[in-house]
């Protein structure tokens, strides 16, 4: 099962920095403050039918998100994760969009 989402989490994070950088990303002559977090935001089943798969996706995020703090995090910034249950239901979710 691990292996089967392996794929599916690495193309996830991969999307996820993307976005942050290109969120985040200013021009280098700007100032950045360290003080400063980037928050990423997502839904994710942790309750509901496939909670197994949401709580793997979460761990895997969780993991990417200690490992890049501990190497200074993104653009110097640190990396906090903010999710919401969507009980793997339409409703739940297009609630928290």
């Amino acid at each position: 099962m691990c292996n089967r989402l392996w794929p599916a989490i690495q193309k996830s994070l991969r999307a996820t920095a993307v976005i942050v950088l290109v969120a985040t990303g200013a021009p280098a002559s700007s100032v950045v403050s360290a003080a400063d977090t980037v928050k990423i935001g997502f839904s994710m089943p942790l309750t509901g039918p496939l909670a197994s798969n949401g709580k793997a996706i979460l761990a895997a995020y969780q993991m990417w998100q200690e490992d890049v703090n501990a190497k200074g995090g993104l653009l110097g910034r640190r990396v906090e994760l903010v999710h919401y249950d969507d009980q793997c239901q339409r409703s739940t979710l297009s609630c928290s969009i």
